[in-house]
């Protein structure tokens, strides 16, 4: 798969927008830069990263690039003896204010299950037991207060960083799958512009006539890129057999459709 330009990952990222703004779940979006990608000349990012390790990437030459934030440290490990509690993400200082902030990456793809009642439960990944709620949970009650533990206060201050002058945030970006069937809408409480696409069952894909359109199974390091033409398109016999094989294998595929109008969207095809 060819992608036009080294800049799209990149301004790929810049474009997810957050998963809801300001402080939700008391926990507060990183106001993430605005920035310029003309003159910017991106380092490569190698396909064999994990996609999480490549959001890191992209994020770490984006801010490196702009000039609101000095990185101090990054993907910074804390160690009591020979136990691993966790890793910082990124840790920044705000050139111009000089405050510190202790900014936990994270970006997910979401599908919208309006069956279950708690919006903080409505979110579910792929892999049903990657849900935001889990997420969630770690980031508050893991992530954030490791800055604070006896054991990152000592690393920090080889560094010349006092912890308790850090305040933590999240940089939470997201694409939402909403049902393609009944397209409901989100609830209040996320980010409305996070919606890039839809979701449904096998058996509902089986069932419904897509026998028209052509599909695409893009690699999940791209799945966070918008679908685009320059990919070998396949009819929907071919899309049904690799979606039962994905089944078998309890893995939820990604998919882009091209309708006879060349229209092109997303869609996950989940097992369960």
């Amino acid at each position: 798969m060819t992608i036009k330009s080294d800049l799209v990952p990149f301004s790929n990222f810049i474009n997810t927008p957050p998963l809801w703004h300001g402080t939700a779940f008391d926990v507060t979006q990183f106001q993430f830069p605005i920035i310029n990608l003309s003159r910017f000349t991106p380092q490569p990012i190698s396909n064999t990263f994990r996609l999480g390790h490549q959001m890191e990437a992209i994020f770490k030459q984006l801010l490196v690039y702009d000039s609101t934030y000095k990185i101090l440290v990054s993907n910074l490990p804390i160690r009591e003896e020979k136990q691993t509690l966790g890793e910082i993400d990124f840790l920044l200082e705000h050139r111009l204010h000089k405050h510190l902030v202790h900014v936990e990456l994270t970006y997910k793809f979401y599908i919208l299950d309006t069956g279950i009642a708690a919006p903080r439960l409505q979110l579910i990944g792929p892999n049903p037991k990657d849900a935001f709620a889990f997420k969630l949970e770690k980031i508050k009650n893991q992530q954030f207060p490791l800055i604070h533990t006896e054991a990152s206060k000592k690393v920090l201050k080889n560094y010349g960083i006092d912890s308790s002058l850090i305040s933590s945030e999240v940089c939470f970006k997201a694409q939402l799958f909403i049902p393609y069937i009944k397209k409901n809408t989100l609830g209040s409480l996320f980010n409305t512009d996070c919606i890039v696409g839809y979701w449904l069952k096998i058996s509902n894909f089986d069932e419904i006539d897509f026998g028209v359109h052509r599909y695409y199974f893009p690699a999940k390091h791209y799945w966070a890129i918008p679908p685009h033409n320059e990919v070998s398109w396949v009819p929907f016999a071919n899309a049904l057999k690799l979606v039962r094989e994905q089944a078998t294998q309890k893995r939820t595929p990604m998919v882009w459709i091209k309708n006879m109008e060349g229209l092109l969207e997303k869609l996950f095809i989940v097992w369960w």
